[in-house]
């Protein structure tokens, strides 16, 4: 890369002109940069580092073709979500898409069960593939109950049982648990979720045929449980409603 005298612009110097532009790009404008030389002279004021004078001449953004607006920065797909955001670590995940409101689907994404040692004890998190978070819903406040949560997804996110996948920590997000004090509960999490995956997924590890089941249910209307007073005002009681 050269200035318009013709010198070619040191690497230090190129990465001042790029942190330039990325704070130009930060605060929202589309302009391209006229004045580079004035800004490497204030960077490099800044930080300590004043660059050569000889390098402080106007550069062109077409000397620069790897920060063109145009150019698309393809950033790196997860593979998994991230494991820990603030004081919560993963325990599980799926792979699907977000459904944002509106007619427009949202991008790929997953979404996975949090636990804390703090409120709340169990959430669920949503984040994209580069990493981007999207959502956030709280399950339970004071209670590592796995089942509770999983029973959940099902109802709300249509999240079938055999589905979930665990997050298996590396090395760093174990030290992680141990650091954030989580090791115990964590074990005692993934035994929970790993009854319930067993009960789920029993024919496809065990290959057994699908079978009738012994009893069949006769559902009740939602006009009939909305008749049924007594039982509603006991199940707004038991969860604290009433």
């Amino acid at each position: 890369m050269r200035d318009r005298s013709g010198g070619r612009l040191s690497l230090r110097d190129r990465e001042y002109a790029e942190a330039a532009w990325r704070r130009q790009g930060d605060r929202g404008s589309s302009k391209r940069i006229s004045h580079v030389g004035h800004r490497l002279l204030a960077h490099g004021m800044s930080s300590g580092h004043r660059p050569p004078l000889s390098h402080t001449r106007i550069v062109p953004m077409e000397e620069f073709p790897s920060l063109s607006p145009t150019v698309v920065i393809m950033q790196q797909k997860l593979s998994r979500p991230p494991f820990r955001v603030r004081d919560s670590v993963a325990l599980a995940y799926v792979k699907g898409r977000y459904t944002p409101p509106g007619p427009k689907p949202g991008p790929v994404a997953f979404f996975g069960i949090y636990i804390s040692r703090t409120r709340p004890r169990l959430s669920f998190c949503t984040f994209d593939r580069a990493g981007g978070y999207r959502s956030f819903s709280m399950v339970t406040e004071d209670e590592l109950n796995i089942e509770y949560a999983l029973i959940r997804a099902w109802l709300h996110d249509e999240v079938p049982f055999d589905q979930w996948r665990f997050y298996e920590p590396d090395k760093a997000e174990t030290r992680m648990l141990r650091s954030l004090r989580l090791r115990e509960d964590y074990d005692v999490a993934r035994k929970r979720l790993a009854a319930v995956l067993y009960q789920a997924r029993v024919r496809t590890y065990c290959r057994l045929p699908k079978v009738k089941p012994i009893f069949t249910v006769r559902p009740r209307s939602a006009g009939a449980m909305r008749r049924d007073v007594g039982e509603y005002e006991a199940v707004m009681k038991a969860v604290g409603l009433r």
